[in-house]
């Protein structure tokens, strides 16, 4: 449990809140003992390479820890005392999660993202294009329903506007792939 101490160079007036902590102040302070939170339970872990490293990178990582727990310290001594009991009770039994996630393989239904570079997607996107746009005749209103437009739409990185003057789809008889519609751009 975290017992709060008379804060030094904290002066009295400042202890003397009568205000309560409305929600938003308790989130942020319950973000705030979150992150002290971290560098308590990392530490321990890291201490020895972050020793390594030199250059006072271990003392600075400290010099965090004591700096937030002080920050932590005198807001706490702001809060009424009615509430103080609650907050510490509350403080002791947060815990920080951080789960990491890979973007993974989307699945058909899936909203993962998934980073690829730039020249890998236009080579795929080209093919596609070469596939099945190129000789593709459909109309506007068939075209987005196509998972093809949908796929190429989702994949570039910019609006696709090929001024064409008919009613076709806008990816239908692209015969230059990518460049035919970077160049319209």
């Amino acid at each position: 449990m975290l017992k709060v101490k008379q804060p030094k160079n904290i002066p009295q007036e400042i202890n003397r809140f009568t205000d309560p902590v409305n929600g938003k102040e308790y989130a942020a302070m319950q973000a705030l003992f979150a992150v002290l939170s971290t560098y308590q339970v990392a530490g321990p872990v890291l201490e020895a390479r972050l020793r390594k490293l030199g250059g006072g990178v271990w003392r600075d990582y400290r010099m965090i820890q004591v700096k937030m727990d002080r920050i932590i310290r005198a807001l706490l001594s702001t809060v009424p005392v009615n509430k103080l009991q609650q907050i510490e009770r509350n403080f002791s039994m947060t815990r920080v999660y951080v789960k990491t996630e890979a973007p993974g393989i989307p699945t058909v239904d899936s909203t993962s993202w998934v980073y690829v570079p730039a020249t890998s997607l236009d080579h795929v996107l080209n093919v596609l294009i070469e596939n099945n746009c190129l000789l593709c005749d459909k109309t506007e209103v068939e075209g987005r329903h196509c998972p093809h437009r949908k796929a190429l739409e989702d994949c570039l990185p910019h609006q696709v506007d090929v001024a064409r003057g008919s009613e076709k789809c806008k990816f239908s008889d692209l015969s230059l792939g990518l460049d035919e519609i970077k160049g319209v751009m």
